[in-house]
Order: structure tokens, then C-alpha cells, then sequence
């Protein structure tokens, strides 16, 4: 049977109790066979695992964290002079410059203008609606520009438009 040592620092003051929450519950912590730092609820500590793992797969999290879309949006632009954020991540607002064009800004900036933006949307009705949904130009690390068109390369406001954006954060 393995020994449950508990040892202070020589050099500190403070107090640290261990408390049990109000429960009726029976609940065992099982530390792992591993010196190490615990992290708290407070922020003061730093999760730094090698891999994430939900027991069946595991997944390296330089994948998760450099894969990871750093913003995106989901707006409306169909029309009327504004446009309309139906959900975003890290995107404060979106300008209608102009009709089919519009500007993503970003919360936290890019780390720099060469972030890889992914742009998509629909449109909704009757009739034709084949078209084109184009970056339009570098909007440098802190917005995304975008123009929408029709067939006829007409510019069009779409009902919906989706931007995404890839890279490093500043």
C-alpha cells in the first residue's frame, strides 16, 4: 500500500487546507504516478499536455492549436446597407462597404497579413443563383474583405455569407 506523504515548505508562511465539498457522495482523486504542478481554477497554472486524449483517440495539440480556425462568422448581407452577424469567434463587427462587399474585423489581431482566409454563403430563392464569393485584397491582420457576385459578376449581397480565417495570432 502506497504512503499519502503531505510535506510544507520550510521557507513559507501561509496556511493550505484541504476541504471536502458538501456531498453525499463517495469520490476518490487519483493522482498520476508522475512529479509534476497542479493547475488551478484560478488561472495560476498552465495545462501544457503533449496530447489531448478523451481515452479512445488522441490528437497532438500542436494539430488543434494551429489548426484551429482563429475567427470566423456567419452574417447576412441581403441588402438595406448593413449587414447582420448571425454568430461569430473573434470577429467584433462587419461593414457593408458596398453591395457584395463587405469587411470582417477582427477582435484579436492576426500575427500577421498573411493569414489564410476561407470564404463561402448562399443564396436563398427562386431563379438563378449561381455566383462567386471573392477575397477582396489583403485587409492586413485585423480585417477580412470579401466581395459577393452573381453569374453575371454583377456585385450581389448573399443572405448568407461565411468567412473563416487560418494562422497565428498576434
Amino acid at each position: 500500500m502506497s504512503l499519502i506523504k503531505l510535506q510544507g515548505n520550510a521557507s513559507g508562511t501561509g496556511a493550505f487546507t484541504i476541504a471536502a465539498p458538501n456531498s453525499n457522495t463517495d469520490r476518490t482523486l487519483t493522482l498520476p504516478d508522475a512529479t509534476g504542478t497542479v493547475v488551478t481554477a484560478d488561472g495560476s497554472g498552465t495545462i501544457q499536455p503533449t496530447n489531448i486524449s478523451d481515452g479512445t483517440t488522441t490528437v497532438g495539440t500542436g494539430y488543434v492549436v494551429k489548426g484551429s480556425a482563429k475567427a470566423w462568422v456567419n452574417f447576412s448581407s441581403n441588402g438595406g446597407g448593413t449587414a447582420s452577424i448571425r454568430s461569430s469567434f473573434n470577429v467584433s463587427s462587419i461593414t457593408d462597404d458596398a453591395t457584395g462587399q463587405h469587411t470582417a474585423t477582427l477582435t484579436s489581431s492576426m500575427s500577421s497579413a498573411n493569414h489564410t482566409p476561407s470564404l463561402s454563403g448562399s443564396r436563398v430563392g427562386s431563379g438563378d443563383y449561381r455566383g462567386a464569393i471573392n477575397f477582396r485584397g489583403s485587409g492586413g491582420s485585423t480585417t477580412i474583405k470579401s466581395q459577393t457576385v452573381q453569374d453575371t459578376w454583377t456585385p450581389f449581397d448573399w443572405d448568407f455569407v461565411f468567412y473563416q480565417t487560418f494562422g497565428g495570432l498576434a
